[in-house]
C-alpha cells in the first residue's frame, strides 16, 4: 500500500462499482478501511468461483428450498491459488472433474474495499490470464462434447465481461454460442467499464441469446442505455421495472437484484410462492455470509429468522413481476454478495424443479 500511495503502478485499474474513480476518491477508500475493520481477510474471487463455493457449502447440509443438486465447475483453475484460501472456500476435486488445470506463476491481486455502500476495486496486474478468452479457447472448443455428456439442466456463463475484456478478435464471442442454445443458459451482466462500442455490442448480443439474465440495477441500466441510446440515470423501482420489461425478449427470464429489493420477470405466476421462497432464502444467505464471514450451509440459512424491510414498491412492479424485499439489516461489506444471491436463488429453482 505504501508503494501504491507513493506512485501509481503502470498496470493498475481503479473502479467504483460500474464507474471509474480518481485518486482523491481512492485515498478516501483507503482511509475508510479503518472505520470498517482492522482484520485482514482472504476470500475467493471471480464470479464462477464464488458461485461454485456458495453451492458447495449450501449443499453440505441441504434444507428447503435447497435440495441435492449435482454441480460442476467448468473452466480453468490453478491449485496453487486454492492453497492460499480458507478451507471452506476451496473447491474439492469432485467438482473439478471436467475443469482444466492451468499452471501459472502470475497471480494478480485485487483489493476490494466496501465504500459508501458500494465497492472500490483496486486491481494490480490486470485480469488473470487463466480467465481470459485467449487461454480458454482450447478448452471451449472441446467443451461441447463435455456438455453433451453431462446434459445439464442449466449452464451458467459467469464472468463473461472478464473473459472477453481483452480479446482483439470479436469472433471469439461466437465460441459460447453452442452453450447459449441449451434449454437453460444463464449469463450474469457484470461490469463493462471503459469498454468500447464494438465490444459492448458483441457482449450484449450474447446476452440477448441467453435464456436467463441476472444482474443488479446498475448493470440492467447500462444494458438499456446502450441498446436504446439513452442516458437514463434514475434508479427508482418503477423506472428499473420499465427498463427491464422492455429489454426482456419473449420466453426470456430476467432477474434483477438490488440492495433493497429483487424482482423476476418471465417465470410462471403459478409458481410465485415457491419462487419467492427461493428469493427470500437467497436474501438471508447473503446476510448470514456477511455475519459469519464464511459461506453458510443451507441448514444454517434456514435456522435463522430475519425480517424483510418495508420499502414501498410501485403497484405496476408488484402486479407484473415476482417481487421480494431485502432483509432489514445494514450490509457494511457488499463484496461478492450479488454472486452469492444469484447462486442461491438459481440453486433453489433447480432444487424445486422450476427450471
Amino acid at each position: 500500500m505504501e508503494l501504491l500511495l507513493a506512485e501509481r503502478p503502470e498496470d493498475c485499474e481503479l473502479q467504483l462499482e460500474s464507474t471509474g474513480f480518481g485518486f482523491e476518491t481512492f485515498f478516501d477508500c483507503i482511509y475508510s478501511l479503518s472505520e470498517i475493520s482492522s482484520q485482514k481477510t482472504t476470500h475467493i474471487g471471480a464470479n464462477t468461483a464464488i458461485e461454485t463455493v456458495t453451492a458447495i457449502n449450501l449443499l453440505k447440509d441441504p434444507a428447503y428450498p435447497i435440495d441435492f443438486t449435482k454441480v460442476y465447475f467448468l473452466g480453468n483453475y490453478n491449485s496453487d491459488i486454492f492453497r492460499k484460501l480458507p478451507k471452506d472456500q476451496r473447491i474439492d476435486s469432485v467438482y473439478l472433474e471436467y475443469a482444466n488445470h492451468v499452471k501459472t506463476s502470475y497471480i494478480p491481486i485485487s483489493i476490494i474495499i466496501p465504500y459508501r455502500e458500494k465497492r472500490g476495486i483496486i486491481s494490480f496486474g490486470g485480469i488473470p490470464s487463466i480467465r481470459r478468452i485467449e487461454s480458454l479457447k482450447p478448452y471451449l472448443k472441446k467443451l461441447s462434447s463435455i456438455i453433451q455428456k453431462l446434459n445439464p439442466d442449466l449452464m451458467a456463463l459467469l464472468g463473461m465481461t472478464n473473459v472477453f475484456a481483452t480479446t482483439e478478435d470479436f469472433n471469439d464471442f461466437k465460441l459460447v454460442d453452442p452453450f447459449l442454445k441449451l434449454r437453460y443458459s444463464l449469463i450474469d451482466l457484470g461490469g463493462t467499464i471503459s469498454w468500447e462500442y464494438n465490444r459492448l455490442e458483441q457482449f450484449y448480443q450474447m446476452v440477448e441469446k441467453a435464456k436467463i439474465v441476472i444482474g443488479n440495477d446498475e448493470e440492467f441500466r447500462s444494458w438499456y442505455n446502450f441498446k436504446y441510446g439513452e442516458s437514463i440515470t434514475a434508479h427508482d423501482p418503477l423506472t428499473l421495472y420499465k427498463m427491464t420489461n422492455k429489454l426482456r425478449k419473449k420466453d426470456q427470464i430476467l432477474v434483477c437484484h438490488t440492495k433493497s429489493y429483487q424482482f423476476v420477470l418471465g417465470l410462471e405466476s403459478t409458481d410465485e410462492e415457491t419462487v419467492k421462497d427461493c428469493m427470500n432464502f437467497a436474501n438471508k444467505a447473503t446476510v448470514i455470509k456477511t455475519d459469519l464471514n464464511t459461506f453458510p450451509t443451507a441448514k444454517e440459512v434456514q435456522e435463522v429468522s430475519l425480517q424483510e424491510n418495508t420499502i414501498p414498491l410501485p403497484e405496476l412492479l408488484v402486479a407484473n413481476a415476482i417481487v421480494t424485499r431485502s432483509i432489514d439489516k445494514k450490509i457494511i461489506n457488499p463484496v461478492g454478495l450479488g454472486d452469492i444471491w444469484s447462486c442461491t436463488f438459481i440453486l433453489g429453482l433447480l432444487s424445486q424443479n422450476l427450471l
